[in-house]
């Protein structure tokens, strides 16, 4: 039951679907990390000595890898003098074809190279007090026989290491047809398996910003080739750590590819705000929910009063009662651990009974933690219940990365703006001005007679009051666990609750349908921007949609 009235753009808030309780990290890092990689076709020329001068001047990679070098380790040494980065490693060039050289600021980061191949290098990266990850600088070769090598060689280092991993550079491989200009059979060949391979390794997309393609050569449009050849894949360990990860696509310069940083911070200052309130399906899980939501809730009280004191008691209740459940998680299998390493040497019987109750705790914890990520996962097509949380967690990291805004094109003039408050300026400018009076389509009143009279009956049925039987149906119709509006309640626990809060419902929406006044905050709004396109770069390629409150 949506009562939806205009929403005012004046007062226009720009809420991705991402702005829900922040997930935690495995592992955050106190301090940012930023990876610059650029295929440069070459890296003799005083030109693109310049160039890369200027490109890590602006961007202050903390890591840098060059890859198709087509030189040996004298430039590379060279180099890395010039750009003040005294940690590097090497792969150097067979003759004149492919090399991959990596630099770091070992003040800043430690990196360890673990492992070389001619087409990948695969390293350690460690920061104080965090969790080690692994990176893989890649430059896979143009001829596909060798570049099975290298996805049976990262492939083969998966099966024996299960850290968070990044893995970027050229691939030299497109994905899907709208990453190439042209096509052929061959290259539509080559994408299925790439695909698969990426498949295989359960690797996800970083998101990026900035032109579609990465690789573009010809001047006219007649010779003009182009297609994403270079990317960051990561597994869904690494996503889970960075979820504010981002990268961009930087301008072309002396090189047919264009250079791509990775920051694993996001590229806006990350402005610290209050959290929205939001219902968590996995509270439903506690054997004492229902009984604590029949104590706080007013049976007699207006329903938007009795949804805010609600929400205040339930957040009350999840710290101090439900818990932390990935922290409750981590506490338990390290207990579960301890045991079965010291009766594995000594059996007892009191401990044998603390793992099977501790066992029955994680079985629990691991059930509310299903329902968790499959409640922001958003997947419909799913049902939980088989213990798919790799998956719903897969699905909600692509969802948040993919709904988060951190560029845009302003006025289709190719200038990119990434300040968070100007990308916000802009988008309420650009819809206040489409949806004005002078902006819309008016096309005035609707002559009456176009419209045949209703027969008497017909009117009858139609005159008649609404009724809490028609509330009744209208509720278990809902979306359980549609995006809530600002009250953050899901249709869920009105569901679940019915019987509880029907009565509260049913007076406040006849009264509303009766004429008798909307209550305040009832028909408050939130403003999502929905992407029409893969990677959006204007205003005009985000369809506005209102998030309403369910009741």
């Amino acid at each position: 039951m949506r009562l939806v009235s205009q929403a005012y753009l004046t007062s226009l808030s720009l809420i991705p679907v991402s702005i829900e309780d922040r997930i935690p990290n495995l592992a955050p890092d106190s301090l940012p990390i930023s990876c610059m990689v650029w295929n440069v076709q070459g890296a003799g020329s005083q030109a693109f000595v310049a160039a890369l001068k200027e490109l890590t001047r602006s961007h202050q990679p903390n890591v840098l890898v060059l890859v198709e070098t087509h030189m040996g380790g004298q430039q590379a040494q060279k180099i890395s003098s010039i750009l003040g980065y005294t940690g590097h490693s090497r792969v150097d060039a067979q003759g004149f074809s492919g090399g991959i050289w990596v630099y770091w600021r070992p003040e800043l980061v430690t990196v360890d190279p673990i492992l070389k191949h001619n087409q990948h290098i695969t390293m350690d990266i460690k920061r104080v007090g965090a969790t080690p990850w692994y990176f893989a600088a890649v430059y896979a070769s143009p001829d596909p026989s060798k570049r099975k090598e290298l996805w049976d060689d990262l492939k083969a280092f998966a099966t024996t290491h299960n850290k968070p991993w990044l893995i970027a550079g050229d691939f030299n491989d497109t994905r899907f047809p709208s990453e190439r200009n042209s096509s052929c059979h061959e290259t539509t060949r080559r994408s299925a398996f790439f695909n698969e391979w990426v498949e295989d390794m359960q690797l996800i997309e970083v998101e990026f910003s900035g032109a579609a393609h990465t690789w573009a050569r010809g001047l006219t449009p007649e010779t003009r080739r182009s297609g994403r050849l270079d990317r960051a894949l990561c597994n869904v360990e690494w996503g889970s750590r960075f979820e504010s990860a981002k990268m961009k696509h930087l301008p072309a310069v002396q090189s047919d590819h264009y250079p791509f940083l990775i920051s694993l911070n996001g590229f806006s200052p990350l402005q610290l705000m209050n959290k929205p309130f939001r219902f968590q399906a996995a509270w439903l899980t506690h054997e004492k929910f229902s009984e604590f939501i029949s104590e706080k809730w007013d049976k007699n009280g207006a329903l938007v009063p009795s949804l805010a004191n609600l929400s205040l008691n339930l957040q009350v209740w999840n710290k101090e009662i439900f818990g932390n459940i990935f922290h409750q998680k981590k506490t338990l299998i390290a207990r579960i651990s301890g045991i079965q390493k010291i009766v594995a040497e000594q059996p007892d019987r009191g401990l044998l009974k603390l793992e099977a109750k501790l066992r029955r705790e994680l079985d629990d914890i691991l059930e509310k933690e299903e329902v968790f990520w499959y409640q922001k996962s958003r997947v419909e097509w799913l049902k939980n219940g088989d213990r798919n949380t790799s998956y719903f967690n897969l699905s909600t990291i692509v969802r948040r990365w993919q709904n988060r805004i951190t560029a845009i094109i302003k006025d289709f003039n190719d200038v990119w703006i990434t300040d968070k408050e100007m990308v916000r300026a802009h988008f309420v400018e650009f819809y206040s001005k489409l949806f004005t009076e002078e902006g819309s389509n008016h096309q005035g009143d609707i002559p009456s007679d176009i419209f045949q009279e209703l027969p008497l009956t017909e009117w009858t049925t139609l005159s008649k009051p609404f009724s809490p039987v028609e509330i009744d149906i209208a509720v278990k119709q809902l979306g359980a666990l549609k995006a809530p509006g600002p009250d953050g309640i899901q249709g869920i626990f009105y569901q679940k609750h019915w019987n509880l809060v029907a009565t509260n419902v049913h007076k406040m929406a006849l009264d509303v349908l009766a004429g008798k006044g909307m209550p305040e905050h009832l028909n408050e709004t939130h403003i999502v921007l929905i992407p029409k396109t893969d990677h959006p770069e204007y205003a005009s390629q985000f369809r506005p949609i209102g998030l309403c409150n369910v009741a």
